[in-house]
């Protein structure tokens, strides 16, 4: 005895998809939205990671202020003495964060340290992670840092009608002169 088997396919088993068309109109939008989305992600993305800042101070923590005035014969600074206990002296690197470092000094002790920092270099944020601890006072265009040894003052580039972390110093000055 012989069986046959009949294939038969039953249109309920068969999977249905329905074919989507979209006008060209609809298809440019969809293009677009999607493109958009995609860019605002990578946008999103890189602008959350920004390497961190170098502390570009510890290069000169010979010449903070209380060191003796010789640490400064030591670099290529150029002095000038205003009286016989004051003395003003000036570098200006080639190249790095800052436009000019000066140098005063009283009595052969270095009183204040003063960095003038080129464009955008950095914020008042990266200032208090290199110090370690938060804005303590607000000045007009400025914050100042109170630290053991000394007075920490950072001016602010230009004229900005709110405080933030992120607003960039112009100037930052050490000085262990009693405020």
């Amino acid at each position: 005895m012989e069986h046959t088997y009949r294939k038969s396919t039953y249109s309920e088993s068969k999977r249905y998809v329905p074919k989507l068309r979209l006008s060209p109109f609809l298809l440019i939008v969809v293009i677009m939205l999607v493109g958009f989305g995609v860019m605002n992600m990578s946008v999103t993305a890189l602008a959350q990671y920004s390497p961190a800042p170098v502390n570009p101070f510890p290069a000169y923590a010979d010449i903070f202020p209380g060191q003796p005035a010789s640490a400064v014969e030591a670099r290529t600074f150029s002095c000038q003495n205003y009286t016989p206990a004051e003395t003003s002296c000036t570098f200006t690197p080639t190249g790095g964060a800052f436009l000019s470092i000066q140098v005063g000094i009283s009595e052969g002790i270095i009183r204040d340290l003063i960095f003038i920092l080129r464009d955008n270099t950095l914020q008042i944020g990266d200032l208090e992670m290199f110090l370690k601890m938060p804005t303590l006072h607000r000045i007009r265009r400025g914050v100042s840092f109170f630290l053991p040894e000394s007075v920490v003052i950072a001016k602010i580039s230009g004229y900005p009608q709110r405080f933030s972390q992120f607003l960039y110093v112009s100037k930052v000055t050490f000085t262990n002169y009693p405020l």
